[in-house]
């Protein structure tokens, strides 16, 4: 699933960064800073969970995140969306709606960001 969402994101103009773990993104984060915006699953495969990974980034940074899970209970999602996510997509999706939530939510802060300045 992390290819097929890695490879349609970049077949529509995005510039990504895969990473293998929770762990290994917030190293990469503390690295080189914040992406523009995190796509984040509940359920990862290996380490923390997916709202253990939101927590922590918040710590450090307001970066945009899209939750894509299939995780579909109602407490879940809601708990998501008011702690942490722009969005939540459950699966199974479509590579197209998934672009069309992220350029979605990368425009709104962009125009957030414009009107500040």
């Amino acid at each position: 699933m992390r290819r097929l969402v890695t490879q349609g994101l970049k077949q529509s103009g995005f510039q990504t960064i895969d990473m293998a773990s929770a762990e290994e993104a917030i190293d990469w984060m503390r690295k080189f800073g914040s992406p523009h915006l995190a796509l984040v699953d509940i359920d990862l495969q290996y380490g923390m969970s997916g709202l253990d990974f939101c927590g922590i980034v918040r710590q450090f940074s307001e970066m945009p995140i899209v939750m894509m899970t299939a995780n579909d209970e109602p407490f879940t999602i809601i708990q998501a969306i008011d702690k942490f996510a722009e969005d939540y997509i459950t699966k199974p999706f479509s590579i197209r709606e998934l672009v069309t939530r992220v350029s979605r939510v990368l425009r709104r802060i962009e125009q957030f960001s414009d009107d500040l300045s």
